[in-house]
C-alpha cells in the first residue's frame, strides 16, 4: 500500500510539474481575434499562415519557421511572458541564415536606421553584399521561464526594447513588416529555440 501511495504521489508531482512548465502561446498577431470557436475564425486563422516548418518556399526547404502574414503595420505582440534577450535590426538572407546589420538599435526612425544599413552594406564591411531594404526588420529573441527562446522577425520597430528588459504576454513588440526576400507578402517569421539551442516547431 505504501509503494502504490509513493508511487501516485510522485506521479501527482510530476504532472503538476510538467504542466506548470508549459507555457501557453498568445497569437502574436494583435487585431486577429480568435477567441471565437466557430469555423470562420478558424478559416481566418488558417489564412494567416504562409508557410509552416517542413516545407518549401520557392525550392528552398523551410525546417523550422512558422511565417504569418497580415496586413502591414497591424500590431505585432509578445505571445509569451519572459526576457528580452535580443532586440536588432537583422537581414534574412536565406532561410538557413540570419544576422544583425551594422545599426543594432533602434534610434526612434526606422527610415534613418535603414539608410545606415544599407550604406554599411555597401561599404563593403558587412556579411552581406547586398540587401533588399524592405526585408530589413527586427528581430526579437524572448526566453520564458522554461528555458525555450521565442524568435520573432519582420517587425518594424515602433519602440526601443532592451536586453534584459522583462515582457508580458500582450505587449506591443512592433507592427507587421516584411520577414524573408522570397515572401512577397508581409510576414512575420516566427521560431523557437529549446534550451540547447535546438530548434523547435512553433
Amino acid at each position: 500500500m505504501r509503494a502504490v501511495t509513493f508511487l501516485l504521489i510522485t506521479f501527482l508531482q510530476s504532472s503538476i510539474i510538467c504542466f506548470a512548465q508549459e507555457a501557453t502561446f498568445l497569437w502574436p498577431i494583435e487585431k486577429a481575434d480568435f477567441t471565437d470557436k466557430s469555423v470562420l475564425s478558424f478559416d481566418i486563422k488558417e489564412q494567416a499562415i504562409l508557410h509552416r516548418p517542413d516545407g518549401y518556399i520557392e525550392g528552398e526547404y523551410n525546417f523550422a519557421n512558422l511565417f504569418l502574414t497580415a496586413q502591414e503595420g497591424t500590431p505585432i505582440v509578445s505571445p509569451v511572458d519572459g526576457e528580452i534577450i535580443l532586440f536588432g535590426y537583422s537581414y534574412q538572407p536565406s532561410l538557413i541564415t540570419s544576422g544583425r546589420l551594422g545599426v543594432a538599435t533602434f534610434s526612434g526612425n526606422f527610415e534613418e536606421d535603414k539608410q545606415k544599413m544599407l550604406d554599411f552594406v555597401n561599404s563593403g564591411r558587412a556579411w552581406v553584399s547586398t540587401v533588399d531594404a524592405k526585408y530589413i526588420s527586427i528581430m526579437v529573441g524572448i526566453k520564458i521561464a522554461d528555458g525555450r527562446t521565442i524568435w520573432i522577425t519582420g517587425i518594424h520597430p515602433t519602440k526601443q526594447l532592451k536586453t534584459g528588459e522583462k515582457i508580458k504576454q500582450g505587449d506591443l513588440l512592433g507592427t507587421m513588416g516584411y520577414s524573408y526576400k522570397s515572401i512577397k507578402q508581409p510576414s512575420i517569421n516566427v521560431a523557437i529555440s529549446e534550451k540547447d539551442a535546438t530548434a523547435s516547431d512553433p
